[in-house]
């Protein structure tokens, strides 16, 4: 609501001068052409009243009439008339009422504006004007006094000769007074105008200086912003003054929810305990900390994180909180945990090739330089027994060199996965007829109870080596005449393969070790096979690329079940 309008009295309403408030020299100027103009009014006002006083009507008619002129000289100045029209006014009226009063020998007039017109001209034109008109009313004074004294009357009395010089003097006095008054105001007006100045000058300079400041703190904040890793800068009371973009994506939070608050009002409970942590070790050492700790990212996983935080203090050493960088390491520890794996592996591959490979293949070597070099030494049935035990080495070999292959690639992660849509009886078949002659040499039945509604969807190739190898390992812990069983079965919610064996079984600590902590265990089957102990680790690792699981029960003395949990998506 806008309030009531302010009240302006007739003066000001008067003395008001449209159109130059933005100029203080000319609106002081146009302002005392208005005063002149108006005190003008007031004494031909004063004279038109005296005329009627002491009995002379026709010159209170001219008097008034020469009032009226004078208001619409104020008229015109108000509305932006040139000041010389009030100088020239001025002295027409003073002229014309000064002609009139001694005319008709009444004198009242003239001796107002003996008494005005110096004063009134120094106001209208200035200094230099006024002075000429003092001198030029001196000299009309003296006119007056040699010439016209007569014409001076008041109330029917004699004048005295002594009038016009005291009133000459006393304009004389009035026009010093005001010459006075007119420099002290100018004067004024000037060093309000000086200081106004500077003052200008100094809030331009301050304006210039606050803006030069605002565009480098948006710089500043913008190179923050632009910076990959999380920054902040805290107070000395621990609370935040500006964080960075980066900042606010990992803990996802607002800009304006960080400036001004403490760790624990916006951060994870986790995040604010370990950050403050840091930061008492800065207070504590007063130097940069460099620590490695884990944070909660805004996607709810913990990150490894290396925290940079440094004591900021000025060019006088006045400490001003701190500064701190995050940097997320997560990446690199994958990489290095990476690497540490792929480590693992070529020294697990270099035994198994020194030990598991050398010695099968020298030993195929051997016999086989014997025969060459003196088939004789032996008879037929003898070289039937060893051709039959290089058959079965060579078996041995090429599946630990299957192996060998599968594993490193699903350690090297080139294992890709096809899904297709498959049945599961040919597969077994497959693993079976590949593994028929280790089965014939124990005398080990190979079985299947297959009971599914239609085919698989998963990778051949990856479930033909996890079956091999779980089969394989059936056949080496089975005693003679023992029998293999491969069972499937859909339900619902699941989707199974197992291999139960009759076997030697296993005890619980090493069902642990294998399936829990992923040990490479290496022992003999029943046949005095020799194992390589990566068959099951690798059967785990192609289950984790179809997105299955394997479980295991074994009990020692009765057998081993291996269950393979497969995916049941839709076709």
């Amino acid at each position: 609501m806008h309030g009531p309008p302010s009240q302006q009295s007739t003066l000001d309403l008067l003395l008001d001068v449209p159109g130059v408030a933005d100029d203080p020299d000319l609106r002081f100027s146009k302002s005392l052409s208005l005063f002149v103009l108006m005190a003008a009014v007031c004494v031909e006002g004063l004279v038109a009243v005296s005329s009627i006083l002491l009995g002379y009507p026709l010159a209170a008619v001219i008097h008034s009439l020469l009032a009226l002129a004078v208001f619409g000289l104020v008229a015109s100045v108000r509305r932006g008339a040139p000041s010389w029209v009030g100088l020239v006014g001025i002295w027409v009226v003073a002229w014309t009422a000064s002609t009139a009063s001694l005319g008709m020998e009444l004198g009242v007039a003239a001796l107002l504006w003996h008494l005005f017109f110096p004063t009134a001209l120094l106001l209208l034109r200035g200094e230099r004007w006024g002075l000429l008109a003092l001198g030029a009313d001196i000299a009309l004074a003296i006119v007056h006094q040699v010439w016209f004294q007569a014409s001076f009357v008041f109330l029917a009395a004699r004048p005295s000769p002594w009038l016009l010089p005291a009133w000459e003097f006393a304009s004389i006095l009035l026009f010093v007074l005001f010459f006075l008054f007119l420099r002290l105001i100018r004067q004024t007006l000037a060093s309000y105008r000086d200081e106004k100045g500077q003052t200008l000058d100094l809030l331009s300079q301050t304006k210039d200086s606050e803006a030069k400041w605002a565009d480098q703190a948006r710089f500043l904040e913008t190179l923050m912003d632009v910076i990959p890793f999380p920054l902040f800068h805290k107070g000395t009371d621990g609370r935040y003054i500006t964080a960075n973009a980066s900042f606010r994506v990992v803990f996802d939070v607002q800009k304006d929810a960080v400036a001004g608050q403490r760790n624990e009002a916006f951060l994870q409970p986790e995040n604010a305990k370990t950050l403050a942590k840091i930061e008492l070790d800065v207070l504590a050492r007063d130097s940069m900390a460099v620590e490695e700790t884990v944070l909660i990212h805004a996607d709810g996983q913990p990150h490894n994180f290396i925290v940079y935080l440094m004591p900021f203090v000025d060019g006088g050493q006045s400490a001003h909180g701190s500064i701190g960088v995050l940097i997320d390491i997560t990446e690199r520890k994958l990489r290095e945990g990476k690497l540490v794996q792929l480590n693992d592996t070529k020294d697990q591959l270099f035994s198994i090739i020194s030990h598991d490979l050398r010695g099968p293949v020298g030993k195929l070597k051997q016999l086989l330089d014997i025969y060459l070099d003196d088939p004789g030494i032996f008879d037929k049935a003898t070289w039937d027994q060893v051709f039959h035990d290089m058959r079965r080495s060579a078996d041995s070999l090429f599946q630990l060199l299957e192996n060998l292959l599968s594993w490193a690639r699903a350690q090297q992660g080139h294992d890709n996965v096809r899904y297709e849509a498959i049945p599961l009886e040919p597969i077994v078949n497959d693993v079976f007829a590949v593994l028929k002659l280790l089965a014939n040499d124990k005398k080990i039945r190979l079985e299947m109870d297959l009971h599914l509604n239609g085919p698989l969807l998963t990778d051949r190739h990856v479930l033909s080596t996890i079956l091999r190898n779980l089969v394989h390992n059936a056949l080496k812990f089975t005693m003679p005449g023992g029998r293999i069983v491969v069972t499937a079965e859909e339900t619902v919610d699941d989707l199974w393969i197992e291999v139960r064996d009759s076997g030697i079984g296993m005890a619980e600590d090493t069902l642990k070790r294998i399936f829990e902590k992923r040990e490479r265990l290496s022992t003999f089957g029943t046949g005095k096979e020799r194992g390589q102990g990566i068959g099951l680790g690798l059967c785990q690792d192609l289950a984790e690329n179809l997105g299955a699981h394997l479980e295991a029960e074994s009990h020692v003395g009765g057998g081993t079940a291996i269950r393979l949990h497969l995916p049941t998506p839709e076709l």
